[in-house]
């Protein structure tokens, strides 16, 4: 009796599939970045952090606008520096200054 046409041959399949991985990590491998590095955060490069605790000249807490505002200002000073990843944020009456780097 001849073989049936529709004899699924799984070997083949698995050998395919096996052909294909090894080529793509490969492709991966030979033709991706070696120069590429992670950049790293302030948890694991480094850095400074201030907090602000913002007041007015009578001691009261400021309005949310003065607060943006203040932010909006030191953001302008701490980017003039040409800092890559720095952040301001307002927190509550505060406000938190990151800045990633050497201290």
């Amino acid at each position: 009796m001849a073989p049936s046409t529709g004899t699924v041959h799984p070997v083949r399949y698995l050998a395919l599939f096996g052909v294909l991985v090894v080529a793509l990590y490969a492709l991966v491998f030979f033709t991706g970045d070696k120069s590429a590095t992670p950049k790293l955060g302030i948890d694991l490069q480094g850095g400074t952090r201030v907090t602000l605790t913002a007041r007015t000249p009578d001691g009261s807490a400021p309005s949310q606008d003065s607060l943006k505002q203040a932010q909006e200002i030191i953001e302008t000073r701490v980017n003039g520096l040409g800092v890559s990843g720095s952040e301001v944020v307002v927190d509550g009456d505060n406000l938190v200054i990151t800045v990633p780097g050497d201290d």
